[in-house]
């Protein structure tokens, strides 16, 4: 999902090709980048827990969301297009204040599919979820930040995993029992944990093959916001070290430049919103009280 590139960077304010191995080099640049995705990424998740919120708590909301399915399609046809916007096109993603308002209405419609989902669920089962989610994605954080293992490596795999793990859901659709539900959604949150730490690397920059220019920030904030939203879908723990790891920067073998902090904190946004989605579906089906018929995991 991420756009890199090689450890060359273009350097915005220089006019040309850094010099450097990384466009972190520098203490502040770094520092700045990583600033401004988290400050997006805070955004879009206080953002996303008022329309959960909404949902879950106003009755009118949540029945007129449980009765128009139409709501939750609309909402995810247009994440997909803004997605596929943010993520293919280098012109718009870089283009302020475009960036910013495709990015804000990305996330509205991802704040619906959230709400939406979690109507589904009691209140309790949404709470548990979010405080599962929370701690999961501090912890994978604090993670990539300091660990020496560098999980840009291992992007390959990752895809496919990610591959055969759509496959899995795909054939979920023919096969019935909460028992293989339940197991689905554990190994999501796993996969997806890894994907955040993977896109948290990105970021950080460092000694990495490859990166993000330091203008990709919008893809970066946006990066690392479907990886928030996967993991709180599936837990998703190894995502959010992984994308850590990328914004940090440092003996990395991939990284993001700072000029990619939009797309850093889509990254990690993202994770932390599968890890939850995944989370509550384990909560919901642990408990007894989720409706399997009802099921967007």
């Amino acid at each position: 999902m991420l756009c890199i590139s090689r450890m060359s960077y273009y350097d915005a304010e220089m006019g040309g090709l850094g010099a450097g191995p990384s466009a972190f080099s520098e203490k502040a640049i770094r520092h700045g980048f990583i600033r401004k995705v988290y400050g997006i990424l805070m955004v879009q998740l206080a953002i996303t827990a008022g329309f959960i919120a909404l949902f879950i708590f106003e009755p009118n909301v949540q029945l007129y969301s449980r009765q128009h399915p139409g709501l939750y399609i609309s909402a995810m046809v247009i994440t997909f297009v803004l997605m596929l916007v943010l993520a293919c096109c280098e012109s718009v993603r870089r283009a302020f204040p475009a960036n910013l308002i495709l990015l804000l209405l990305f996330t509205v419609c991802e704040g619906v599919l959230l709400g939406t989902v979690s109507s589904f669920y009691e209140v309790k089962e949404v709470m548990i979820a979010v405080t599962i989610c929370t701690v999961v994605c501090l912890g994978l954080t604090l993670f990539a930040f300091q660990t020496k293992w560098d999980f840009t490596a291992m992007s390959g795999i990752l895809f496919v995993c990610a591959l055969v793990f759509m496959c899995f859901g795909f054939a979920l659709i023919f096969i019935k029992g909460d028992i293989v539900r339940l197991v689905y959604a554990c190994i999501g949150a796993l996969l997806f944990s890894v994907y955040l730490v993977f896109d948290t690397q990105m970021m950080l920059g460092g000694n990495h093959k490859y990166a993000l220019s330091p203008e990709e920030y919008i893809f970066a904030a946006l990066s690392l916001y479907v990886d928030v939203i996967n993991l709180f879908l599936m837990i998703l723990q190894i995502y959010l070290v992984f994308d850590t790891q990328l914004l940090v920067g440092g003996g990395h073998r991939f990284s993001i430049t700072p000029e990619e902090y939009i797309f850093a904190a889509l990254t990690l946004y993202m994770d932390i919103v599968l890890l939850f989605l995944y989370i509550l579906e384990i909560v919901g089906r642990a408990t007894g009280s989720r409706n399997s018929s009802s099921s967007y995991v």
